[in-house]
């Protein structure tokens, strides 16, 4: 093994999980490209019913005590939280327009949207779609695919030109 075989297996071993860490990277934002559309899809089957009662209150720590009840099929249900997805629940009351809404607001109807097959499950916010899922899709697709590019040329065998004649 030459000193420029052994340098270049030296620079395979570090790069190769480097690129392998590039893919893996992008894969995880198209998964969450993917996850958040699922579920905002999934809030759009849900049907919509009038808030028997409700109750915002701001908490010292920065977070919305929520608490609203609803009827569905005849029997009423109970709804702590704005979404039955922890990350829709996050950055939706991230957003100071929406926690100042919620807190202003007395005495007007509320529209609580009900999964039809889980009636206990209960969202207030329908779609959340300022989050960046199209720019997690791009982005993760461009550094996914980029890693894979980059980990097969760093294992494709060189080809000197003194190895060729």
């Amino acid at each position: 093994m030459t000193n420029e075989q052994a340098g270049g297996t030296i620079v395979r071993v570090f790069l190769i999980p480097v690129f392998c860490a590039i893919a893996f990277a992008g894969g995880a934002l198209v998964y969450r490209f993917w996850e958040q559309e699922l579920a905002a899809k999934e809030l759009y089957t849900f049907v919509p019913v009038e808030a028997n009662g409700y109750r915002f209150k701001s908490e010292n720590d920065g977070t919305i005590k929520i608490d609203y009840s609803y009827t569905y099929n005849e029997e009423i249900y109970l709804g702590k939280t704005l979404s039955p997805y922890p990350k829709v629940d996050k950055q939706a009351l991230k957003d100071e327009k929406l926690r100042s809404h919620l807190l202003q607001k007395k005495g007007l109807a509320l529209t609580v949207f009900v999964d039809p097959n889980k009636p206990n499950r209960s969202s207030l916010v329908r779609s959340w779609a300022r989050s960046n899922r199209i720019n997690a899709l791009i982005f993760g697709g461009v550094i996914f695919w980029l890693g894979l590019a980059l980990l097969y040329k760093t294992m494709q065998r060189v080809r000197r030109v003194e190895e060729l004649f």
